[in-house]
């Protein structure tokens, strides 16, 4: 979960294993709804040449964000719209799994 999250709805339904849901969604981010609504309904999403990526400030630096692997190279269309949004929503509600590192064995 991200932090700023912590204690809201969005963090007890993570615990719970629970479905995040778009109203759950519009309540933590309304601004980031109404723009992902807009995706949702343009017929001509694809003119806008959005890719699976997010743009985020960390650390005062702008970074882009891969939600899918190769993201920068696939271009949002109206087949896979859905699919963004909801990486967009998985990316700023719950964050991304960070992958564990296998520890190797020191016994010989």
């Amino acid at each position: 979960i991200n932090a700023e999250y912590m204690g809201s709805n969005v963090c007890i339904k993570a615990i719970l294993r629970e479905d995040i849901t778009w109203k759950d969604f519009e309540n933590e981010l309304p601004d980031l709804a109404r723009m992902m609504r807009c995706i949702l309904e343009d017929p001509n999403v694809e003119e806008n040449e959005y890719y699976f990526t997010f743009e985020e400030d960390l650390l005062d630096q702008k970074t882009e964000i891969e939600l899918i692997p190769n993201g920068k190279k696939i271009l949002v269309t109206k087949e896979n719209r859905i699919k963004y949004v909801k990486a967009i929503m998985k990316h700023k509600l719950i964050g991304k799994k960070k992958k564990k590192k296998k520890k190797k064995s020191t016994l010989r």
